[in-house]
């Protein structure tokens, strides 16, 4: 079972028991951009696809939780050649006004996250 094919078995059943609020649509299953509207910098010269907007959207849009969330599963750049290690600070930094982190948290994540790529990945210092 799929999660796509759960939430329909799911959607059938509450519709079988409530009406909806609203006309059906079909659901989007394609992936989202961020907004190309925001000329901000890149990240870092390693990185010229991800934007510090893009950090700040997805944290504001996407229920992003902790750096390593941001890292990995917004932005992909957990997923390049130098998982991001080099960037955490700085898109910690970025992020932390929206994230509700103080600068001594915004440094906690950004250290927890390269602990994490050094333990479960191999990243060397």
């Amino acid at each position: 079972m799929t999660h796509r094919h759960a939430g329909r078995a799911i959607a059938t059943a509450v519709s079988q028991r409530m009406a909806p609020s609203r006309s059906a649509r079909p659901v989007p299953y394609a992936a989202r951009s961020f907004p190309t509207e925001h000329n901000t910098p890149a990240i870092g010269e390693h990185y010229p696809s991800v934007s510090l907007s893009d950090l700040r959207f997805a944290c504001k849009h996407e229920a992003v939780r902790t750096l390593d969330d941001l890292m990995f599963r917004r932005v992909r750049l957990g997923w390049s050649e130098r998982m991001g290690a080099d960037v955490a600070h700085d898109a910690a930094s970025a992020v932390r006004d929206i994230m509700g982190w103080s600068a001594e948290e915004a440094t906690a994540q950004a250290a927890g996250y390269v602990a994490s790529l050094r333990r479960d990945y191999g990243l060397s210092a």
